[in-house]
């Protein structure tokens, strides 16, 4: 009698068999024979997919489980790039192809699961991505169609429009993200998650609905907004796939860290610059290149050779700054889709100026001038639409005694602060503190913080979208420069990446909610005093302290600033009167007798405000020569002019006599040219590096 042991290893003998006959049976079935890889070599390659029949079916296909292949618009668009790379197209199947070997291969992809919250503002936060790896996603396909031929449904095999329900149930968004190895680069766009309810129950295989775009865009259906809207279309949910070369700009020079310098990186075109700054995103490369500058001229820009291309790094390339006007000849794009700059209409964003000034003849001309303007567009901006207009009050927070002018233009009278440690811009953050402590309330909840030396160019809009404040840029303002610096004064915890997001503005000009500013002002007090009396730091920021003290306040409260290059233009860098909205005076401009710019050289005509610390500006200023080709800085002239011709007592606003502020320049009672008043330091003309 045969023993345990040998009846037991006689039963295996069966089982064996019978499992190689079906190995071998599903190995015919599953991979057209002895020429087609197996699913797991083949998963090593991303362009191929053992798991397409000899009927040409995609059946357990990932293109099942993703739900594209039934649609028209998909079967057009392989069609096409199959005949485009020279692959014949199996007519059965679109995303079976045949190799150059003859072999019949099938498009393998990814799925990427993002889920998506839309918050009250408007934009959406990322909760979580998942990237489903292809033996998972066709395994559970596989599961789906086999329990499909059943009449059942696995558990895990739950289709797009479920999760898609099961999302909008909960809150969420899913954006899903399809990349194979000739379809990409793919860019995704948030999708499926609004359709309407019937488009959510649709089945996979339905037809594309008629004005919906391909799984190359979006097929999402545009809602219909309500309330207050931005005034640009442009939105991070839009449908249509932003193309990054398309959004260049002529005449436009970027500024940024440098990834790669563009003296000896020549290209042939601006669209071979813009495809390396794209191949060197990654951050390994310096950071990663996120916009690019390229020369266009065949006899060069400046000193850089025609074809130089500039690949180079900024740290909100949503909304790149850099120098444009019509004399510029280079072209500039950046990678990143652009934001929405020009803020929301409507009266409930109505804002109130308030501008901070001591009592001496240097600020007491300057904010006449500034209160002239800004009374003069705001009366166009009522004319032109009286019920949308969103300029309000302005107030000048006066950290001095009462002054001539209280009579002239709306003013709140501050303390002024006990030591400026020979620093009068420390009594700014210190007036804004005390505004919200004498001043009583004002009607209009934003504000618009603002300096003297502001002129308005044209009616002026609130550049806010929600609630996030804006702000202008400044270029010497680079908190990722400073990180120890940084550090010490906003917390040891902020990593480099935290660093480099700080919002690279001043104080001026800026848009904001009164009640954020009532909690950035203390803490903006308490941060520049630290600042002016830390050795190193008072000599790394020296006049700009303050500036930083705002940006550092703004990040220990959690107050975040959009960026508005257009705020504000800055002669003579800045050349064109463009879009901007504000005239900053600050530098000074020099042209010789022909009209040529002479940076850093006394010109045989020149305007600088400093120029009259102790005195009134004349009346009837000389334009600038013929030859100049600045029409910020004529515009400049133009405006100083009318308004010294209408507004009274122009040589002695504050009623102290001609000649006052030489007199009490000399006795001590205006400050310094070298202590408390100066100049910001010079702006070197700005260049590709």
């Amino acid at each position: 009698a045969p023993t345990a042991d040998e009846t037991m290893a006689g039963r295996r003998v069966p089982a064996l068999a019978f499992l190689a006959a079906f190995l071998v049976a599903f190995n015919v079935f599953s991979s057209h024979g002895a020429d087609r890889p197996s699913p797991r070599r083949a998963l090593g390659d991303l362009g191929t997919d053992a798991m397409a029949h000899d009927d040409g079916s995609s059946r357990g296909s990932l293109m099942d489980a993703v739900g594209h292949v039934g649609e028209r618009g998909v079967f057009e668009e392989l069609a096409a790039r199959a005949r485009y790379e020279g692959h014949p197209l199996d007519s059965r199947d679109p995303d079976v192809v045949v190799d150059a070997n003859g072999r019949r291969r099938k498009r393998v992809v990814k799925r990427i699961i993002r889920k998506v919250r839309r918050k009250a503002d408007g934009t959406t936060e990322v909760i979580s991505e998942k990237e489903e790896h292809p033996t998972d996603v066709i395994t559970n396909a596989h599961r789906a169609s086999e329990g499909q031929q059943r009449g059942a449904r696995p558990a895990d095999a739950v289709s797009d429009a479920d999760k898609v329900a099961r999302a909008r149930s909960s809150g969420l968004k899913i954006e899903t993200r399809r990349v194979g190895d000739a379809l990409e680069p793919f860019i995704p766009a948030i999708a499926a998650a609004e359709e309407n309810a019937d488009a959510d129950a649709a089945t996979a295989d339905a037809p594309k609905a008629k004005g919906s775009k391909s799984w190359f865009g979006s097929s999402r259906r545009k809602r219909k907004k309500s309330g207050p809207t931005p005034a640009s279309s442009s939105d991070s949910s839009d449908e249509t796939p932003w193309d990054s070369y398309a959004g260049r700009k002529d005449h436009t020079e970027y500024g940024g860290d440098v990834v790669k310098w563009g003296e000896t990186n020549i290209k042939r075109s601006p669209r071979d610059c813009h495809d390396e700054c794209e191949l060197l995103s990654d951050k390994k490369h310096n950071g990663g290149c996120n916009v690019w500058v390229y020369c266009p001229l065949e006899g060069g820009c400046g000193t850089q050779p025609f074809g130089a291309c500039w690949l180079k790094r900024q740290g909100r390339p949503e909304i790149p700054t850099g120098v444009s006007d019509e004399t510029n000849p280079w072209i500039s794009g950046s990678m990143a889709k652009p934001a929405d700059v020009r803020g929301e209409r409507g009266a409930h964003k109505k804002f109130h100026v308030l501008v901070t000034t001591n009592a001496n003849i240097y600020q007491a001309w300057q904010v006449r001038v500034m209160h002239y303007w800004y009374e003069r567009m705001k009366e166009r901006c009522e004319e032109a639409d009286p019920d949308g207009c969103q300029m309000g009050g302005f107030t000048r927070i006066l950290h001095d005694k009462a002054d001539a002018l209280v009579d002239e233009i709306p003013t709140c009278v501050v303390d002024r602060l006990d030591d400026e440690m020979g620093f009068v811009v420390l009594s700014r953050p210190n007036a804004f503190k005390q505004y919200f402590e004498k001043c009583g309330d004002i009607e209009e909840d934003y504000v618009l913080m603002a300096e003297p030396d502001h002129l308005y160019l044209r009616p002026l809009d609130n550049l806010m979208n929600g609630r996030t404040a804006a702000a202008f840029p400044f270029f010497y303002i680079n908190p990722k420069g400073f990180p120890e610096l940084i550090r010490r004064f906003a917390g040891e915890h902020l990593t480099d990446r935290e660093i480099e997001d700080m919002d690279p503005i001043g104080s001026s000009p800026v848009f904001i909610h009164k009640e954020d500013l009532r909690r950035v002002a203390p803490i903006w007090h308490d941060v520049t005093l630290k600042i002016k009396q830390d050795r190193e730091a008072d000599k790394a920021w020296g006049w700009v302290l303050e500036m930083y003290g705002y940006t550092i306040a703004s990040k220990i409260a959690g107050v975040r600033h959009d960026l508005r290059p257009a705020l504000m233009a800055q002669p003579p860098w800045d050349k064109g009167l463009g879009e901007f909205f504000i005239l900053h005076f600050t530098y000074g401009m020099d042209y010789d007798e022909n009209g040529a710019f002479t940076p850093g050289k006394m010109g045989a005509w020149r305007f600088d405000k400093r120029s009259f610390m102790a005195g009134i500006p004349p009346k009837n200023l000389d334009p600038p020569p013929a030859g100049c080709d600045n029409e910020l800085v004529k515009r400049l002239i133009e405006m100083m002019n009318e308004a010294s011709a209408n507004l009274p007592n122009w040589e002695d606003p504050l009623g102290r006599g001609a000649g006052a502020g030489r007199r009490m320049l000399r006795a001590g009672w205006l400050e310094d040219p070298h202590g408390g008043v100066g100049p910001r330091p010079e702006r070197p003309r700005p260049s590709p590096g």
